[in-house]
């Protein structure tokens, strides 16, 4: 089992998948593309190694700050994928970022509707 970290770029966001120290990220701008073949990684990391995670609960960290219609897409099919998992005797939650206004809770609230996890909409309060 390996740690997967992905560096952003402008268009493709900051992935950190380390499960021994139990955090798991997707952050920044998600504009790639080819969605499919940007986002593969992710899912294929998670079909390697979920079921060798011991950590009792999973906590997934969605900060993305913009994203096109694929990539909305590609998000909606990870989560989908966490919830899969999830009923194999996994635990996850999901908390997802939201700069404090209401388009992007609204944003939050979609995908929030998509899955039957545990769901955290969390703003993000600017100074």
């Amino acid at each position: 089992m390996e740690k997967l970290e992905i560096k952003p770029t402008y268009k493709f966001p900051k992935v950190i998948f380390d499960p021994f120290t139990n955090y798991y990220e997707i952050s920044g701008h998600s504009i790639p593309e080819n969605a499919v073949e940007c986002y593969k990684p992710l899912f294929n990391w998670l079909e390697a190694n979920i079921n060798e995670i011991q950590a009792p609960v999973l906590e997934f960290n969605f900060k993305i700050d913009y994203m096109n219609s694929s990539s909305t897409r590609m998000l909606i099919l990870l989560i989908n994928r966490l919830e899969q998992l999830a009923n194999n005797q996994k635990q996850i939650l999901i908390k997802w970022y939201y700069e404090d206004n209401e388009d992007d809770l609204d944003t939050g609230k979609l995908y929030q509707a998509c899955t039957k996890l545990p769901f955290r909409l969390i703003p993000i309060l600017k100074n």
